[in-house]
């Protein structure tokens, strides 16, 4: 749900928002965190790299995510781009690793009452450099 509501706010009115939650209006929202990310763009050879940090005001939460994107034609490409991303992150002593994505790891540090509440997705994931 705070993954689909933080995409409605962004990408659509805010009379739909209101009518999907059955809400009347935003106020009755309850904020559960904020978090700036600061994003860097990198290409190296035909890979597209984004590095997120992730910080949240008041607190010592401090994340670092790490996207690795290859991009295919058709899907008949994508085992072999998949490879070939492996292949990168070894050649780069980057760790293949499933990591919480920021909100849930946010959760996790600040708000275990909400935290409990998930059943996180490894399919979410994301992975990390060490």
């Amino acid at each position: 749900m705070i993954r689909n509501l933080m995409y409605m706010k962004k990408f659509s009115n805010n009379k739909l928002i209101l009518e999907k939650l059955n809400l009347k209006n935003f106020d009755d929202l309850i904020e559960l965190s904020v978090l700036i990310t600061r994003r860097q763009k990198f290409s190296i050879d035909d890979f597209q790299i984004d590095v997120d940090e992730i910080t949240s005001p008041g607190t010592d939460f401090h994340y670092y995510m790490m996207e690795i994107e290859l991009m295919v034609e058709t899907s008949a490409q994508y085992n072999d781009a998949q490879e070939k991303i492996l292949e990168f992150m070894r050649n780069h002593s980057i760790k293949n690793e499933i990591v919480n994505g920021k909100i849930i790891e946010y959760f996790r540090l600040y708000r275990q009452d909400i935290f409990e509440s998930f059943k996180v997705n490894p399919h979410h994931a994301h992975r990390i450099v060490e």
